[in-house]
């Protein structure tokens, strides 16, 4: 037996986090079997749980996910671990290999099984268990929307609003790998962290009542999803980019539609993969000290109900981490 933990919600989205034993999941055709040393709790985490920000979305979501309980059960999406089992028809991983990736669910958990196509390699050896387990949502997240939704170039300006969280730190970092200039927005008490990964200009969530004194940037990206078009638009360059990264509510969703009958200054909203290709350059840009993780804290896996609640806050800087081996 394994355990993992097991979530209900009802359709009044009443919550309900505990441990429970499961039998050992069977490894399948093209699959690998991992016993998971570390998994985290992201913001996507917490949204699916509590079914949050869907906006346009939220029926088909619903219906999608599960209308009076989830289908899956089990969350998480980030691990890293050992293989402990692999299907024979797979040859990129064997028994014994340290590996970390991205899932859709099931992270929580001491054992996950997983096709070797998916969002699965080699853990970057010069990272600990739970460092990697901190980097794919992140990582992943900053990467595609840096390089494929604003599709930004060496020199442009970009500005980070939410620069402290798991993707926003990722933000910085993989920004100032691509050769962009660098502004992040976060609490003073942050400061230090951003301009540490590469941040070239640091601005306080407290002196932007008004965005006048703002510089104008080529991308804005927000990772939380509480910037406003209309404030943002005027610092934008005639070619910018306002995006968000975040769950689509209705207010993003009516701004992009309308940037549409526009040919610049665009509001986009989009979503990250989870690739196996994503995730080597990643682990690359590992290898090449172009990005570190960042870690606020670890809770055990039977303490995973308040590291929910934690990351909730929206206080957490970088990723929380859950110690599956530690219990």
């Amino acid at each position: 037996l394994f355990r993992i933990p097991f979530i209900i919600i009802p359709l009044a989205i009443l919550i309900n986090l505990r441990l429970v034993d499961l039998p050992l999941p069977k490894v399948g055709n093209g699959q690998l079997r991992v016993r998971v040393i570390a998994s985290s709790v992201t913001s996507g985490d917490t949204r699916i749980r509590g079914f949050k920000g869907a906006g346009l979305f939220w029926l088909p979501l619903r219906l999608m996910m599960g209308l009076f309980r989830p289908r899956q059960q089990v969350p998480g999406m980030d691990y890293s671990g050992i293989v402990d089992e692999v299907d024979p028809s797979v040859t990129e991983f064997k028994t014994g290999d340290e590996v970390y990736g991205i899932s859709l669910n099931r992270a929580n958990a001491e054992y996950l099984t997983v096709s070797a196509t998916s969002a699965i390699c080699l853990k970057p050896q010069l990272l600990s268990f739970q460092e990697a387990a901190s980097l794919p949502f992140g990582g992943l997240s900053a990467l595609v929307f840096l390089r494929d939704i604003a599709k930004a170039h060496p020199g442009e300006r970009l500005l980070v609003y939410g620069a402290s969280g798991a993707v926003g730190t990722a933000l910085v970092q993989i920004g100032k790998a691509m050769g962009l200039l660098v502004t992040a927005i976060c609490s003073r008490r942050n400061r230090d962290l951003v301009e540490s990964l590469g941040a070239d200009v640091w601005l306080d969530y407290a002196d932007l009542r008004n965005w006048d004194h703002v510089p104008e940037h080529d991308i804005v990206i927000d990772t939380i999803g509480v910037t406003d078009p209309r404030l943002i638009t005027p610092i934008l360059s005639p070619l910018g980019r306002h995006i968000y990264v975040t769950h689509v509510g209705w207010r993003p969703l009516f701004w992009a539609i309308m940037s549409n009958f526009r040919s610049s200054k665009r509001v986009i909203c989009g979503f990250s993969g989870t690739n196996k290709a994503d995730l080597l350059e990643l682990s690359a840009l590992v290898h090449a000290h172009k990005i570190q993780p960042i870690i606020d804290r670890v809770f055990a896996l039977s303490d995973i109900a308040n590291a929910h609640l934690f990351v909730e806050t929206g206080r957490k800087v970088g990723a929380v981490i859950i110690d599956v081996e530690g219990n």
